[in-house]
């Protein structure tokens, strides 16, 4: 299944490729690429993008780390001295308009910081990062103690 097959299917829009990456490699590594493209029945342009954006993506999530100098100074007094910051990144909470105030955004905000306060012990995070797409979600957020520190981002701590 191609990328944009994925993204149909995900419910996500394609976006316009206009953006170019080049890369030298060696033979052998191209040769590998092109088995395992063959392999997936996937173009190698296609397979190569694909998989260096699953791997992006998953190494933002799993390293997501906030810069102590862009914190308010009465919420970094809290967490350790580090210039990098370890968190949380959490996706986004997604109710459908019909379903807005029947409490639902709310459960699910409430779940995930419970899932995150109980792993963070595990992954040593000590902060919630969200990105609130609009000035909406920035009210919801705040509403439960996120604190907008750089734009477009909240931080709960």
């Amino acid at each position: 299944m191609s990328l944009q097959d994925r993204q149909i299917e995900s419910g996500t829009q394609p976006t316009a490729k206009t953006a170019r990456l080049e890369a030298r490699v060696a033979d052998d590594q191209k040769a590998l690429f092109q088995r395992a493209a063959d392999l997936a029945g996937r173009s190698l342009t296609d397979f190569v993008v694909s998989s260096a954006q699953e791997i992006a993506t998953r190494t933002v999530h799993e390293r997501e780390v906030l810069d102590a100098g862009v914190v308010p100074p009465e919420i970094a007094k809290r967490l350790p001295r580090d210039p990098l910051i370890p968190a949380t990144l959490l996706g986004r909470l997604v109710v459908e308009e019909r379903l807005h105030g029947e409490g639902i955004a709310q459960f699910l905000l409430m779940d995930a910081l419970h899932r995150c306060r109980a792993q963070s012990g595990q992954i040593a995070a000590v902060a919630v990062v969200v990105e609130a797409i609009d000035e909406g979600a920035e009210r919801f957020y705040q509403h439960f103690g996120f604190i907008p520190f750089r734009e477009s981002q909240a931080v709960y701590s």
